[in-house]
């Protein structure tokens, strides 16, 4: 994200922003709640993928992220750092 101007003031959910968010970060702003790789997102409280995607993407593990592509097999998105505004 090339500029925090771009990150939703008035959004009080977590939010996924790319790690060069981390050169702009402002702890009295933000509040980093994880990341989005590895197994955060057990963490999170995300469900485990249906176990027949791993068929398709074998790189997938439980509670990651993913979505599905044009070809509609699931892929896992670019990392993100997951953040939510200060109050």
């Amino acid at each position: 994200m090339p500029y925090t101007d771009a990150i939703p003031s008035d959004y009080d959910g977590k939010m996924g922003v790319p790690i060069s968010f981390l050169d702009k970060y402002c702890p009295e702003q933000f509040e980093i709640i994880g990341q989005t790789q590895g197994d955060s997102g057990k963490e999170l409280g995300l469900k485990p993928f249906p176990r027949e995607l791993k068929k398709l993407n074998p790189s997938l593990r439980d509670g990651q992220l993913y979505y599905f592509d044009k070809d509609g097999l699931p892929q896992k998105p670019y990392a993100r750092i997951l953040i939510r505004k200060k109050h």
